[in-house]
């Protein structure tokens, strides 16, 4: 994947797609968690505080948000994404549904740490380039689980900071 971005969680959207590997299948078929309304609202990466991209995240309905990604810098570009939370052992991931021209499945996003005053997120994207080769959600979700402690099959960590 050569492209890619976070969060837009979020944000995340538009910041990962150069780190990390998109899975043609979510870790569910469909949205079964909630959604956590501390993953709402506008959100700047600190490993890019410079760059103003913003990334929204708004929930759509009881399980769903839209992750809105205002970039700026070269591109001036307003990208939205759909996205849901999935549950592997305990261990939560936002499936962020990101599609262009050419490209098209799904940026996972462990999220590791969710401050108390839900003003800082912690996350690492999926980056393992097998996960291309996914055949189902069942098999996303099993490569996860058996992967779950293992660095090497995640991004580098990244950090947001909520704006509003």
């Amino acid at each position: 994947m050569k492209a890619l971005t976070f969060l837009g969680l979020f944000l995340l959207a538009a910041t990962f797609l150069t780190s990390c590997e998109l899975s043609p299948y979510a870790i569910d078929d469909h949205a079964v968690i909630n959604a956590d309304a501390r993953l709402l609202g506008k959100w700047k990466q600190k490993e890019k505080a410079k760059e103003s991209d913003l990334y929204t995240l708004i929930k759509k309905d009881e399980f769903h948000y839209t992750v809105k990604v205002k970039e700026h810098g070269n591109h001036h570009r307003n990208l939205k994404y759909d996205a849901y939370l999935s549950d592997v052992n305990d261990v939560r991931f936002l499936n962020i549904l990101y599609k262009d021209d050419s490209t098209s499945g799904y940026l996972l996003l462990r999220i590791l740490d969710i401050n108390p005053a839900a003003n800082l997120i912690t996350a690492t994207p999926v980056a393992d380039s097998t996960m291309q080769f996914a055949t189902s959600s069942a098999a996303v979700r099993e490569k996860i689980r058996t992967n779950l402690n293992n660095p090497k099959f995640y991004g580098d960590t990244v950090h947001f900071y909520k704006v509003k």
